[in-house]
Order: structure tokens, then sequence, then C-alpha cells
């Protein structure tokens, strides 16, 4: 059987409480989640919308949504490549350190 685990807002009491609400305590890994965010946004968005422009539209409604699945996907996919070392960055920062009681990962770039 599973234990009943503490609720989202919990934890997040239990983690200000414990370690603050600064850079290492509630706040842990900001940094680097925004980087994540800005990053997968900015390459999405950017590539989804000047590519948008550049390939012409159908007017068949079933080609004209083939077209924009087709970008999306190749966006989504695009971004999510370049994202992958932003998240592992954000998710060691934010995560259990190897050595316990030492922090190796503060930042994203060293």
């Amino acid at each position: 059987a599973f234990a009943k685990q503490p609720s989202a807002f919990a934890q997040a009491r239990f983690i200000a409480r414990s370690q603050g609400i600064g850079l290492q305590g509630l706040n842990k890994g900001i940094t680097a989640t925004l980087g994540r965010h800005g990053v997968f946004n900015m390459i999405y968005f950017g590539f989804y919308f000047n590519v948008k422009n550049i390939i012409p539209e159908y007017k068949d409604p079933t080609l004209e949504f083939l077209r924009k699945f087709v970008i999306g996907l190749v966006s989504g996919t695009v971004s999510s490549v370049v994202n992958i070392p932003f998240d592992v960055a954000k998710s060691r920062i934010q995560g259990p350190q190897p050595v316990p009681g030492e922090i190796k990962y503060k930042a994203c770039f060293k």
C-alpha cells in the first residue's frame, strides 16, 4: 500500500520553513527554470511563426491542418532537443544532490 503523500502546498511550506525562500530554498534553481522556459519558447515560437509564413497556405482544410501540424511538430522537436541541457541542469539543481549535505550543482553554467 502507498503511504499518504503531503500536498504540494504542504511541501512548499516545509521547504520555505526549513530552507527559506531564497535561492537555496523555495526558489532553488529558478534561474535554470527561467532559462529552460526562455530557450524553449524562443526557439519554438520563433521557428514556428517564421516557417509558417514561408510555407504557403492550403485552401483544403485537411492539408492546412497537416501543414500547421508538421510545422508545430518540427518546432517542438527542435526546441526540445536544444532545451535538453537546460532541463537536465534544472533537474540536477533542484533534485537530490549526489552527496547528502554537499551541494554539487549550483548553476547551469560552470
